[in-house]
């Protein structure tokens, strides 16, 4: 069942606003982003605050917002167009953290995220690192709850509009007892009206090596990830989270909502090993994401999650990866707002828990919404067994729901029930598990699901109806085309590149499912590889 998300409002409205700058920033290095044209510099391990800082061979030690920041770098007021560079591979501890970033730049060229001379950027230069080759930067909790300035127990909080945090790796942190919404996270973001948190790119990022407190002793689960507004429509306006990597395998894998409240925009990114993936309220887009290994909270009181979207304006949800959806998880949950209609295409979902694959529920505003899904492969249950219904008990809430295209792998005898309307269909597919095995629809391909041949030999191609009125309402051009198959995951630097596959553009008659078939698809590589900021 869908919890209640409230309004907030992460941090206090108030900021000390530093004096004029002693150092102008020098020239930045090749490597960050067009329009920042000044730069400074922070080295933890030797750098000082009485540096002037606008050089890599005179860095400070802490940025302004960092626990520590005195002399230069307090006298420093970010301003747009002005980068930050954080050494490579350098740790700053739980003595510089919290890091409380309240400066803004200016305007976009973008949207969403930031881009050109209006914004600010915190962030690396590829060839300034420490050891034998370039890794992220780290801020590190250190494993114990964080209690200096103004954020508490939240490593990086932005009160900040116009801004890129980028290739950055966050970790240690802990939390125990009922942490306030907003703190024992990784990024708090801050919302509220009027927005804050606004045309921020949070992008390149590895969070993992979280810790939490026992059960026994009141500890409760937590959105441990990032955390942003949960308002309706979303106060982080144009605000995007993209190419990062949230991923519990390194710690006990029983806790952290990875992705809670914001942002609006999340794209190309693997989220894993979390009691819940995304509950995020107040969406624009989800696309190009892997959500993987969904896991059983510590809390027994929790609500686990693949994607949860409890109210929406017009969303989109596509060419994403939902698999391994753990038991008492539900897979996706799509509740769109009165007037509104959520877009879902091109998913591939698969090993999934018993009840709640794909839950077409009421908005928690009230109100009745639309929702239209087409050419999505989904397997319905566990992959040893899918045996439930797909679409099942659709609420009475709803006002439409559009079926077309879609694969469904269930042996449940049918892929819909409803609690009200009955949906539209045309040109679904439901398989049993061993007719589709006997075709070659299985989870071990190169692509989960896809098929292998033509048609009649598998039932899939050009069997579906066109979709161009569908794919033009949504106004996603990515409708066009087949699934991209999320993003290609390199364990060893933890970064991601996508496309995992290349798209097609679909035949006409479309196929059935979220793949257009070809002869001879190249399945995704896990490149091995020196780690570099992307």
């Amino acid at each position: 069942m869908a919890r209640r998300i409230t309004r907030f409002f992460l941090f206090a409205v108030c900021a000390t606003f530093l004096g004029n700058n002693l150092f102008a920033a020098a020239n930045c290095p090749a490597s960050v982003p067009s329009g920042i044209t000044s730069c400074y510099f922070a080295d933890f391990a030797s750098g000082s605050d009485t540096n002037a800082g606008t050089s890599e061979a005179a860095p400070w030690q802490h940025f302004p917002g960092m626990i520590g920041c005195t002399k230069n770098c307090s006298s420093t007021t970010p301003a747009a167009g002005e980068g930050f560079i954080l050494k490579g591979g350098d740790t700053w501890t739980s003595a510089a953290l919290g890091w409380y970033w309240i400066w803004s730049g200016t305007s976009t060229t973008s949207s969403p995220g930031c881009s050109g001379s209006g914004c600010i950027y915190i962030g690396v230069d590829p060839n300034w690192y420490t050891g034998s080759a370039w890794a992220r930067p780290i801020l590190n909790a250190g494993g114990a709850a964080l209690t200096g300035g103004t954020l508490g127990n939240t490593i990086f909080g932005c009160y900040c509009n116009y801004v890129v945090f980028d290739n950055v790796e966050l970790t240690g942190l802990y939390w125990s007892g009922v942490p306030a919404y907003g703190t024992g996270n990784n990024i708090g973001l801050a919302g509220g009206s009027p927005g804050i948190g606004t045309n921020d790119t949070f992008e390149h990022l590895y969070i993992h090596g979280w810790s939490h407190g026992s059960s026994s002793s009141g500890t409760v689960e937590n959105p441990c990830g990032f955390t942003g507004d949960t308002g309706d429509p979303n106060n982080n306006v144009n605000t995007i989270l993209e190419y990062s990597v949230i991923s519990g395998a390194d710690t006990t894998q029983d806790s952290c909502s990875l992705v809670f409240g914001s942002p609006p925009y999340v794209a190309y990114n693997v989220f894993e090993y979390g009691s819940s993936a995304m509950v995020i309220d107040g969406t624009t887009t989800v696309h190009d994401n892997i959500v993987q290994n969904v896991v059983t909270s510590f809390d027994s009181s929790a609500h686990e999650n693949g994607l949860e979207i409890n109210f929406s304006k017009n969303v989109t949800v596509y060419n994403n990866i939902f698999r391994h959806i753990g038991s008492g998880s539900l897979t996706v949950w799509l509740a769109p707002d009165s007037g509104s209609t959520t877009y879902f295409f091109n998913n591939v979902v698969y090993d999934t828990d018993i009840t709640n694959v794909l839950d077409l529920a009421a908005s928690l505003n009230g109100g009745t919404g639309s929702d239209v899904l087409w050419n999505n492969t989904v397997e319905c249950g566990p992959d040893s067994n899918p045996d439930v219904v797909c679409v099942a008990n659709i609420s009475s809430a709803v006002k439409s729901v559009t079926l077309q295209n879609n694969l469904f792998i269930t042996n449940a005898g049918s892929y819909w029930s409803t609690g009200g309307v009955t949906p539209t269909l045309g040109n679904n597919i439901l398989m049993t598990k061993t007719t589709a095995t006997s075709q070659g629809y299985t989870s071990s391909e190169a692509y989960a699901f896809s098929p292998t041949a033509a048609y009649p030999t598998d039932a899939t191609p050009s069997q579906g109806s066109s979709a161009t009125s569908l794919c033009s309402a949504s106004g996603a051009g990515a409708c066009s085309n087949d699934t991209t198959y999320a993003v290609v995951y390199n364990t060893t630097n933890h970064t991601v590149s996508s496309p995992a596959r290349t798209s097609n553009a679909w035949s006409s008659p479309p196929d059935v499912g979220a793949y257009s078939y070809t002869k001879a698809p190249s399945p995704p590589q896990n490149v091995q590889g020196t780690p570099q900021p992307q």
